[in-house]
């Protein structure tokens, strides 16, 4: 993803019809059909549609018998038949609107798990950067708002919305056959209403969205705390904590409270136009009756279905509200999201290193930064070698093996794979033969099996077996209560440094990769503890183009060859005891950590 996308992407102003449409197109590629659903809708609306038809029958028959056009005799039955139809019609209408919610709840339930999946698959293949740069607890709020967002507008649409709009447009239609002058003259005031909710719906959108930036950094800094308890307890800084997120919170709401006066105030201006348009209204009916001898069933029809017209015009502004307040979230989560993925669709597929990777001339520098951190690097790195990147801090190590692994694109140049431009491998077969060992080893809440399994799904209870045998880890495991199915949650049992880099070490024996990089494995480990996982490592880099990036020399010792740099720039490369001899950076790097190598 290139920085001119990024910049543009975050100044972007994405319009709010686009954004709903946008809403409506990810969940309609989930929910392909629901359609059927109509016909238990219409049902509903042709019993909302037959009261005011059954009101003028029974007055046209009541006029009769009042005129004595007809005996009570005669119009008895058709009284009867009036009300059994009526019930008969009412009750189908009410069983109908309830099947419809049933249905369309159900239907939404069960289209989560495949709607979440779907926007996960999305989150995930987002390029590695997008989650190196950002707050762990962001990423997580941007994925929930992005689903809330899309469940709650799509639910309202189905619940609400399409019920409302098919209720007004027909109540219009029947209202427009039975006297087409008074329903124009009765509508008069919904083009107002509509335009004031816009223009305020409009100011309260941009206000929500500012809003919603401030509820990030609170929540995020109520964030920052628990993930800085100890500094916060040691130091005895609970009170002033306190007043941090209690100035943070305080501003948000304040700012939300402003937000919420225009919708409030919105409420009140469509109350004022509803009672205005009501007086009005009846003044033009009074009007109707007298010029043009509008009939009482006419007039009573009209106030009835005025009544029933403002119930879906309230609805549907009502909606709009909570739509509108969703996608002030919605906004800032879709402009991650349509962050371009990484790319997988070459067609050359990776199947075994056979001869070397080399990088030619690379330059690089992170996204929102013009500094160039690696400068016209050349190096390669042959099939089966045991190669180590060494330099003081800011000497960008790991961001080189970040381009091996292909989480960066290179600015200029090329890292080639047996003689292939990174580009043009397939990603995820290219990946397939790739293992890591890192610093911070993470472990899956899960049991031991399944966070070792997760490498390989298929993998036998013996190659598992084998797997921790190597990296020395099996005498352990076989001591739990529960061997391979205890829990490693925190709760449950909580890992060494030592044990979660054995598991790791288990995890890459398992992968059985081409390419290993061991990313500082040991360096957060004691003298002790890294000879012990020393052995493991040496077991795991047997006949693999290994790549080792470490601080402490006593890793790297018996490396078949070590770069030596420094700024991004390759400063010279050997064995040990050649760079001993010939670099003086070199020299005095081991002479600081003279005692610190390891036996075999």
């Amino acid at each position: 993803m290139s920085k001119d996308f990024r910049k543009e992407n975050e100044e972007k102003i994405i319009p709010k019809w686009e954004l709903i449409k946008d809403v409506y197109k990810n969940y309609f590629n989930v929910r392909k059909n629901f359609w059927w659903l109509f016909l238990l809708l219409l049902l509903n609306i042709v019993f909302i549609i037959s009261e005011p038809y059954f009101y003028k029958l029974f007055i046209d028959n009541i006029e009769k018998f009042a005129s004595d056009k007809i005996s009570y005799d005669n119009i008895k039955g058709e009284f009867i038949f009036l009300a059994i139809a009526w019930t008969i019609i009412s009750i189908a209408g009410v069983i109908a609107k309830w099947i419809y919610e049933l249905f369309s709840n159900r239907m939404m339930e069960a289209d989560w798990k495949d709607y979440v999946l779907k926007l996960w698959e999305n989150f995930i293949f987002l390029p590695y950067s997008e989650f190196i740069n950002t707050n762990p607890w962001k990423q997580q709020s941007i994925f929930d708002k992005w689903t809330m967002a899309l469940w709650n507008v799509a639910y309202t649409f189905l619940i609400s919305i399409l019920p409302q709009v098919l209720i007004f447009l027909s109540l219009f239609i029947f209202w427009f056959y039975i006297n087409w002058k008074m329903t124009l003259v009765s509508l008069i005031f919904v083009p107002l209403s509509i335009y004031i909710s816009l223009k305020i719906w409009n100011i309260a959108f941009n206000m929500q969205k500012a809003n919603n930036e401030n509820w990030n950094k609170s929540y995020q800094r109520f964030n920052d705390a628990l993930n800085n308890i100890s500094i916060i307890k040691v130091f005895s800084k609970e009170k002033q904590e306190n007043e941090i997120l209690d100035s943070y919170f305080s501003d948000t709401i304040d700012k939300q409270v402003d937000t919420n006066l225009f919708w409030t105030l919105l409420d009140a201006l469509l109350q004022w136009i509803q009672v205005f348009w009501r007086i009005s209204v009846m003044i033009f009916w009074v009007f109707f009756v007298v010029k043009w001898h509008l009939t009482i069933w006419e007039l009573l029809v009209f106030v009835f279905i005025s009544w029933r017209i403002i119930g879906p015009i309230n609805s549907l502004l009502n909606s709009f509200q909570s739509i509108i307040r969703e996608l002030a979230n919605y906004h800032k989560s879709k402009l991650v999201i349509d962050t371009p993925k990484e790319k997988n669709d070459w067609t050359i597929k990776f199947d075994g290193l056979k001869n070397d990777i080399v990088l030619k001339n690379v330059s690089f520098n992170y996204e929102k930064s013009d500094r160039e951190i690696i400068k016209n690097l050349n190096l390669q790195i042959k099939k089966w070698q045991k190669v180590a990147l060494v330099g003081h801090t800011w000497s960008w190590k790991t961001t080189i093996s970040n381009l091996i692994t292909k989480f960066y694109d290179v600015i200029s140049w090329e890292v080639l794979i047996d003689s292939i431009d990174i580009k043009d491998i397939e990603l995820t077969s290219y990946r397939s033969r790739i293992a890591a060992v890192f610093q911070d080893t993470t472990v899956f809440n899960d049991t031991i099996l399944n966070n070792l399994k997760y490498i390989k799904m298929d993998a036998s209870l013996d190659e598992i077996r084998e797997a921790c045998k190597k990296a020395e880890i099996l005498d352990f495991i076989e001591k739990l209560e529960k061997w391979f199915d205890t829990e490693v949650w925190e709760k449950w049992l909580k890992l060494s440094g030592w044990e979660r880099q054995r598991i790791a070490i288990a995890r890459a024996i398992l992968r059985d990769p081409d390419i290993l990089i061991l990313d500082e494995p040991t360096s957060a480990l004691d003298s002790k503890t890294e000879s012990i996982i020393q052995k493991s490592l040496n077991n795991l880099m047997r006949w693999r183009t290994s790549i080792i990036i470490a601080h402490r020399l006593s890793t790297i010792k018996n490396a078949d060859k070590i770069f030596l740099l420094e700024n991004g720039e390759l400063l010279d490369s050997g064995t040990h005891d050649e760079l001993y001899e010939s670099s003086k950076a070199y020299k005095e790097m081991v002479d600081y950590q003279k005692n610190g190598f390891l036996e075999e």
